[in-house]
């Protein structure tokens, strides 16, 4: 075991240096923090919210198979890692769900009656909010990989500016700056 029990940076190592104990102890670890991270950006997904453990296990699976390359900058670099993998598992999951599942849009929900009257469902409305996802979902893919994880730090997993200031290694106002030009962009797209 490594010379600091709650030293991630010590257990990374151990685990690194083939240390199982330390290895278990990192999933115990970081089990419930992937599974928070997913459950936070699934919401109230029904689809993907039923993959969840499946998601958290791959994520973490991949997580530590990674492990003798990882390379551990800081007591927080190895939660940042993992909820990196966390959110390409989903979007992976996310496509393969797309993909799988394509079906032509109804134009009311099934059972429901059509409203023509401008309060509630429309014959257009999903056919709106598909637009709107894939351009949200285009969006996403072009941010740098740095504007992704301050959005994903800060709006999905609700961390304060000074923490995810601390977590990337930056001044708070540096992360403020930039999150504040990703969520000007996002707004506008939005509207």
């Amino acid at each position: 075991m490594p010379s600091d029990p709650d030293s991630t940076i010590d257990l990374i190592s151990a685990a690194q240096g083939g240390d199982r104990a330390a290895a278990n102890e990192l999933f115990a670890r970081y089990t419930p923090i992937a599974t928070r991270i997913a459950s936070r950006r699934l919401g109230v997904n029904p689809t993907l919210q039923n993959e969840l453990e499946d998601i958290v296990q791959d994520a973490l699976n991949d997580a530590f198979r990674a492990l003798p390359r990882f390379e551990m900058r800081h007591e927080s670099a190895f939660r940042s890692y993992l909820g990196t993998i966390v959110e390409n598992k989903i979007r992976d999951r996310a496509k393969v769900a797309h993909i799988k599942h394509e079906q032509p849009v109804p134009l009311t929900p099934s059972g429901a009656e059509r409203d023509f009257t401008g309060h509630g469902t429309t014959p257009s409305r999903p056919a709106i909010d598909a637009e709107r996802q894939e351009a949200i979902d285009r969006w996403a893919e072009s941010l740098t990989v740095t504007d992704r994880r301050i959005f994903q730090l800060k709006v999905v997993e609700r961390r304060s500016a000074r923490e995810v200031a601390e977590e990337l290694g930056w001044k708070e106002g540096s992360v403020r700056s930039r999150l504040s030009r990703v969520l000007a962009e996002f707004s506008r797209l939005i509207e």
